[in-house]
């Protein structure tokens, strides 16, 4: 059997010569921007027109960015500036979310030192439990529908109906959404209870995509 050579990789020409500046950071972010870049124009190429009425972005999502260690505090202070992972012409903006972990204190307040030190342009918005299901319905209903199996409303009985239950929901979960997980037993009960009683049912792909639009 004929061994196969390993092909050495090829770099672009630009984080080439960052590398040979010793501007590891800078190369990290040039190879950053080519790839994310090249996947939004891919993902462009397939849009008509009409979905291409203003120029596609690239926007960057990271959970849990306080499990990334000392990388994370690399991030900010050595990838992203003012326009994300971009340039001033084309931005990428950047969005993460992270809490204040007991297993990892050290990483948090690491990180928030770090968004201390960039606050002219970094934005931070503290999370907090779900509101009333009356107020965040549309939160609940979407965490509703991407349930195993998805439950919809069911359009039986008056909409205080649908209330009622939404609030007995929300009183269960506390406002938190990962309580709606389906291992919760008691978010899983009340459900049930409300599919076979209630405003709500098992849905099908049809019924999910009405009340997407509903």
């Amino acid at each position: 059997m004929k061994r196969l050579e390993q092909q050495p990789a090829v770099l672009h020409p630009e984080i080439e010569d960052l590398l040979a500046f010793d501007d590891t950071p800078g190369a990290i972010r040039a190879a950053l921007q080519r790839d994310l870049r090249a996947m939004r124009d891919e993902v462009a190429a397939t849009l008509s027109a009409a979905a291409l009425a203003t120029a596609p972005r690239v926007v960057v999502l990271i959970d849990d960015l306080h499990r990334y260690g000392a990388a994370a505090v690399s991030l900010i202070e050595q990838l992203v500036t003012s326009d994300g992972l971009g340039t001033p012409d084309d931005p990428i903006p950047l969005i993460f979310t992270y809490c204040k972990d007991a297993a990892r204190a050290q990483t948090f307040e690491a990180l928030r030192r770090s968004l201390d030190r960039v606050s002219g342009w970094a934005v931070r918005e503290e999370l907090h439990p779900l509101r009333e299901a009356l107020i965040d319905r549309s939160v609940y209903l979407h965490l509703l529908l991407h349930r195993q199996p998805p439950i919809v409303p069911s359009g039986r009985g008056a909409s205080q109906d649908l209330e009622a239950w939404l609030s007995g929901i929300h009183t269960v979960t506390e406002g938190y959404p990962s309580q709606l997980h389906s291992s919760a037993a008691d978010v899983t009960a009340v459900l049930r209870l409300a599919a076979t009683l209630g405003p709500f049912i098992e849905g099908n792909d049809e019924q999910v995509l009405r009340a997407l639009e509903g």
